[in-house]
């Protein structure tokens, strides 16, 4: 197999397509894409740059691809915050990070009868690396009614396409055993310090610098502090968190930033309103819930860094949970960064994935007589990252009291939280589709089905009855969008961020289908 390459600059920075037909890769990709003769990547991973081996890394935090023989192994990120994607069709097959980009290059699109897309996208967010292929619906151009074809929406494993049109797929591996608390933080913090370099290496046509990101919670802070440790000296924070009970509350990492040494910015989490015409467009593009919107605004601070980040931290590092290995979460935070991380052009590394396929361990180390000091005994204990912040030196008192978010629910209140210009466009881009009673009412049964849900589970809850309805205990609730609208704001969302890939994916197919120009 041969990989040839057409970059183009009018792409976002990290965005890449391959078409695979008649034995060949035909790779479409943004300038900061790193290319080989036989391979490609986006982001970094914990390795040896100059190498190139990504695709047999621990932990990657890109994606990208290596010819192998006939074949082609493709290699998502080892986190669940992003994918790869790919579309067969026929003879051709076509792969991207982007799922906007896949649908552009197949002259495909999501199919707004099919109710059920929260569901299908948030598989990954229930049901772990269980659902590490997750298929849905869409329609290919021309197609007028249900049905026409799908996508698969891949996690964490590796796939090879085999010349012979087999897909297959190799999960990652776990990971170094660690037996200790000191051994798990080590791991962290040498998975950070490779990555840095490897991000930052001379051999790399684009380089980045690190940055963390610093709330008064637990997670972000614990990971500023492992970054300060392998050089990031510059830190954002958000002034303060969402409201509750109509007020707003302070969630600034300022103290905790001055403790560990960092220059800090301070930014508005509500800036995103003033963030461009659909802020809230490259967010929900994603086919999540969108509710990293808050980012909206950061482009000139997060541009060209490796950005280390405390998501999943909740999960992994709290002291009431259950062991899992699947990567299963409850709440969609990161998860919608995908295509505002392609265009700005930056490494997310969400640090707490690192080691965490071996979270029963951890949650015996959290547990242990040992960390018992750090424990604080209430509902929101987290000793772990205490531990590792305040041994970096930030004062007990500067963090970890009280749970709070700065992500935007894009989904709880529906349309009340978007911005005017948003809502009135999704309202207008809805009435345009002329959809079937048929359609409208399938919406409508999915928002009636979930509302029953989660009444359900807080009746329960209050009454301590949880046990009654073990699926209800271990499903999350309200984490994507289940309204009347179905999946109409994602269809919009594409349609918006459709036009920075179109005018690219036009020109490539013109320059494949074009005969050899003759020799003379």
């Amino acid at each position: 197999m041969r990989l040839s390459v057409t970059c183009e600059p009018s792409l976002p920075p990290l965005a890449w397509c391959v078409r695979l037909r008649r034995g060949d890769a035909e790779l479409l990709c943004g300038t900061s894409v790193e290319v080989r003769d036989d391979a490609f990547f986006e982001g970094a991973w914990a390795g040896d740059a100059h190498s190139f081996e990504f695709a047999d890394a621990v932990d990657v935090f890109g994606s990208g691809g290596r010819i192998a023989g006939d074949d082609l192994i493709v290699v998502p990120p080892s986190h669940t915050l992003e994918r790869i994607q790919y579309i067969k069709r026929g003879a051709e097959i076509l792969i991207s990070n982007s799922l906007v980009f896949l649908l552009t290059a197949a002259r495909a699109e999501l199919d707004p009868h099919h109710p059920g897309y929260a569901t299908d996208f948030a598989g990954i967010i229930h049901h772990g690396i269980r659902e590490f292929d997750t298929v849905i619906p869409i329609r290919f151009a021309g197609d007028s009614g249900p049905g026409g074809g799908e996508a698969h929406l891949v996690y964490v494993h590796n796939v090879r396409f085999h010349h012979d049109g087999r897909i297959s797929f190799l999960d990652k591996t776990s990971g170094r055993p660690y037996e200790t608390y000191d051994e798990y933080v080590a791991q962290l913090a040498g998975v950070l310090e490779q990555t840095v370099h490897n991000a930052a290496a001379p051999c790399r046509s684009v380089t980045y610098s690190p940055l963390a990101s610093i709330s008064s919670g637990y997670d972000s802070p614990a990971v500023a502090a492992l970054a300060r440790r392998v050089g990031c000296v510059k830190a954002f924070t958000f002034t303060h968190a969402r409201t509750r009970a109509g007020h707003q509350e302070d969630d600034s990492g300022k103290p905790i930033a001055a403790a560990l040494g960092y220059e800090l910015k301070e930014f508005d989490r509500m800036a995103y309103r003033d963030a461009g015409e659909f802020p809230e467009a490259e967010f929900l593009a994603t086919g999540m819930s969108g509710e990293d919107l808050n980012m909206a605004g950061l482009d000139a601070e997060v541009g060209r860094t490796v950005f280390f980040s405390g998501h999943y931290g909740g999960r992994v590092w709290d002291l009431h949970t259950y062991p899992d290995e699947l990567l299963r979460r409850g709440d969609m935070s990161g998860a919608s960064l995908n295509e505002f991380r392609l265009r700005v052009d930056f490494v997310h590394v969400p640090a707490p994935f690192i080691g965490a396929r071996r979270h029963p361990k951890l949650l015996e180390i959290a547990r242990s007589d040992e960390m018992k000091a750090w424990s604080t005994g209430t509902d929101y204990d987290r000793p772990v990252p205490r531990r590792i912040a305040e041994d970096a030196g930030v004062p007990r008192g500067d963090f970890g009291h009280r749970k709070r978010a700065t992500t935007a629910l894009l989904h709880v209140p529906g349309d009340s939280a978007w911005t005017v210009r948003t809502r009135d466009a999704v309202r207008d881009y809805v009435r345009a589709q002329r959809l079937p009673l048929r359609t409208r009412l399938s919406y409508a049964l999915d928002a009636a089905a979930e509302s029953s849900r989660s009444f359900t589970y807080r009746v329960l809850r209050r009454l301590n009855l949880l046990r009654l309805a073990p699926a209800l205990a271990t499903r999350p609730l309200e984490i994507h969008s289940h309204t009347h609208l179905g999946p109409l704001p994602t269809l919009w969302a594409i349609e918006c961020i459709n036009p920075r890939y179109q005018a690219a994916v036009e020109t490539w197919r013109e320059t494949l289908s074009a005969p050899p120009a003759a020799a003379g």
